[in-house]
């Protein structure tokens, strides 16, 4: 483990004494164990890779391409997605466009 992200195996006495494991790090181990970095972070207790969404015929094409893209999202990059999504809704000119 620690080796894939360039580390010997004497790192892992170091984490000890961290308080902030470099993300990067975390989510490499994530993507080996098949959950997410949430879970190895204590943020919750549900180790499971959620997979998003599908979208049926009533949504656009773009819609449906979009989520085929990106159905292999952790849920935080879900989250970043949302946040993001929810800034460019925020800059549009006309308020009837929200």
């Amino acid at each position: 483990m620690f080796r894939s992200v360039g580390k010997d195996e004497f790192y892992a006495s170091n984490l000890r004494r961290m308080k902030n494991v470099p993300a990067e790090y975390v989510e490499k181990w994530a993507e080996s164990l098949q959950t997410t970095s949430a879970y190895l972070m204590g943020e919750t207790d549900d180790p499971e890779i959620k997979k998003a969404p599908t979208l049926s015929g009533e949504h656009s094409k773009e819609a449906q391409e979009f989520a085929a893209e990106f159905s292999d999202f952790t849920p935080d990059e879900w989250a970043e997605l949302r946040r993001y999504a929810d800034f460019l809704k925020s800059q549009r000119s006309d308020e009837g466009q929200k």
